[in-house]
């Protein structure tokens, strides 16, 4: 039998433990997506994201700014794959053995945050770069060669990481809410200044910030590609078999689809986060012994549990955004798709063979077919016709007009016809 203390029981008032009991079974089905379904994100999150390195590494895509931003994107995103989600559920799953050894280092909780922070902030201002990018692109593609020269771009996320490292240092100093982790492992005791308030910072830097920017950037490439599709249409009505390079297209249609997909899995995240913050700053509730007091902390509670809970399944949701980008560029950018079935031809499962073949035989073929043909062209021309004379020669020598190129390599000419093209070509 369990002893309520008095303290317990304006703790936890019997209202609260109903709606505790109520609330476990929900409780129970986040935890086990947070935890096996988290494992299972993890794997093929990290394996996509490999994959994605392996082909734009190539010879054939290494050599281009969208795909170094493409690189670096998959990069980050495996690190704060491995850093953030599977440590986090290492320790949750190893209390007394992974969660002990951070509880019992420090340095290893401030490296630990630190690492977590970097790779966040590398990977979603890596996508603004590259939304950036694209905006320059559709806006000045005279100057676009110049402006996102891979040199330039090198130097652009040389610095991005510079600035990262810097904005992430703070953690080595202050602790925010790490306390409040979604996958349920006991925090760092830490002697880091505690501030609270960092949260709001957070929220608004990493979230609120970078989704504007990509929601405002990408809202003008649409309205440029509307506008300029209207005045080609215009343009190009006399000749309606020319078409339009889709290289550009392509990459435009990629980024389109990575940020939709960022907004599609961050925002709800984000605005759960800032809701959260929001109540909790207004109402700011403790147990109490006075009636109404008591009544606005067990309703407020049972707000921030619900809260919580939601936020929980929201953020593993979230983590879908870091492991399918590379089913986004199969299916929106035909070149790294010819290029990823060149490079991991036994990756691809045999019923979509064919569709990853066309592209890749597009992409290496083409260039190829025109040479071919040309060379096919050359070797016909150079064909030494042989002519069938079907005319009586009366005796006379015709060998001398079996090689003439008048008729077809093969044509059959008769003995006048001959005669007739001696005396159009003599001088």
């Amino acid at each position: 039998m369990v002893n309520i203390t008095p303290l317990v029981e304006l703790t936890w008032p019997c209202e609260l433990r109903e709606k505790w009991i109520a609330l476990i079974p929900f409780t129970n089905v986040v935890q086990g997506l947070l935890s096996y379904g988290t494992a299972v994100i993890v794997l093929l999150g990290v394996l996509s994201n490999l994959l994605i390195i392996g082909t734009t590494v190539t010879k054939s895509m290494r050599n281009n700014s969208t795909n170094l931003y493409i690189t670096c994107l998959a990069l980050y995103d495996t690190l704060v794959l491995i850093f953030n989600f599977l440590v986090g559920v290492l320790r949750a799953q190893q209390p007394n053995i992974i969660n002990r050894a951070f509880q019992t280092n420090e340095w290893l909780c401030l490296i630990h945050a630190v690492v977590i922070e970097l790779f966040n902030i590398l990977s979603v201002w890596t996508i603004v770069c590259f939304t950036v990018e694209r905006v320059i692109a559709v806006y000045l593609p005279l100057k676009v060669l110049e402006l996102c020269s891979l040199r330039r771009t090198r130097r652009l996320m040389a610095i991005i990481f510079l600035l990262a490292v810097i904005l992430s240092g703070h953690k080595m100093f202050v602790s925010g809410f790490e306390g409040d982790s979604v996958f349920g492992y006991k925090a760092c005791q830490t002697k880091r200044k505690k501030f609270p308030e960092v949260v709001n910072i957070y929220v608004a830097f990493n979230t609120w910030l970078p989704a504007a920017t990509i929601l405002v950037l990408n809202i003008l490439i649409i309205r440029k590609i509307r506008h300029s599709a209207k005045e080609q249409a215009t343009l190009t009505s006399q000749t309606p078999n020319k078409k339009r390079p889709k290289r550009d297209a392509n990459i435009t249609r990629t980024l389109l689809a990575i940020s939709i997909a960022y907004l599609i899995f961050l925002v709800p995240l984000g605005t759960l986060q800032s809701i959260e913050l929001v109540l909790k700053a207004l109402y700011p509730v403790q147990p109490s012994q006075v009636d109404d007091e008591q009544k606005a902390y067990i309703k407020y509670t049972q707000i921030f549990w619900l809260l919580k809970w939601i936020r929980a399944t929201a953020f593993f949701f979230y983590q879908f955004n870091f492991a399918i980008n590379l089913l986004i560029y199969i299916l929106t950018n035909k070149r790294f798709r010819g290029t990823f079935y060149r490079t991991f031809p036994g990756v691809v499962p045999t019923c979509l063979e064919r569709y990853f073949e066309d592209e890749s035989r597009n992409a290496t073929v083409k260039n190829s077919l025109s040479y071919s043909t040309g060379n096919a062209n050359a070797s016909k021309s150079c064909q030494k016709p042989v002519y069938k004379v079907t005319e009586e020669t009366d005796g006379r020598d015709t060998s001398a007009y079996r090689h003439s190129s008048v008729k077809g390599p093969t044509s059959s000419v008769t003995f006048s016809d001959i005669v007739s093209e001696t005396k159009t070509t003599t001088p």
